[in-house]
């Protein structure tokens, strides 16, 4: 089973100098506390600016985690047009990963996070002819390259290869 919880990133505008000299940064995470960050390198994106992004993990005691219900909750997070203890949480974060980077602009993002009981994403084959992927749990951006190629490998193998991985750690599991 999956769930469905808001998320919050922040966009942190960079320009091209310190993209120059941050560009081979890793995806990362910094955690000196729960709930963590995630620190996506600078991307250049449609609109020609170039962003170091932050993420928050997963953590029901973390106040900018909420379960959304319904399709409505969910038209009225990606709606919100801002999020003020989210704001200052990136910001914070931001300046203390990265305080020698003068940031242009940031820009919030809303996000709906699927989140699975074993904390793991659900990687597998539904049906013979149907594999899924779901349930990236607030950490899947970092390896979202591996997890797509997993899939890619294991659709076009007809069965799991997950290289080292074992296909039970990723097993699907249904709602009752």
């Amino acid at each position: 089973a999956v769930v469905s919880t808001q998320s919050t990133g922040m966009k942190f505008e960079i320009d091209e100098d310190t993209f120059e000299r941050c560009k081979f940064l890793p995806s990362m995470i910094y955690c000196p506390t729960i709930p963590y960050v995630y620190i996506l390198p600078p991307i250049r994106y449609p609109n020609g600016k170039v962003y170091i992004k932050l993420g928050h993990s997963v953590s029901f005691d973390d106040p900018l985690t909420r379960l959304l219900h319904s399709h409505q909750e969910v038209l009225d997070w990606y709606c919100l047009p801002d999020y003020p203890e989210a704001r200052s949480y990136f910001i914070k974060w931001f300046g203390e990963i990265f305080p020698k980077i003068e940031v242009l602009s940031a820009v919030l993002d809303h996000c709906v996070m699927g989140v699975t009981a074993t904390g793991r994403q659900y990687l597998g084959f539904a049906e013979k002819d149907c594999f899924v992927g779901v349930g990236g749990n607030g950490v899947s951006a970092k390896m979202g390259l591996e997890i797509g190629r997993i899939i890619a490998d294991s659709v076009i193998a007809g069965q799991w290869k997950g290289i080292d991985l074992d296909e039970k750690d990723f097993e699907i599991i249904y709602k009752d």
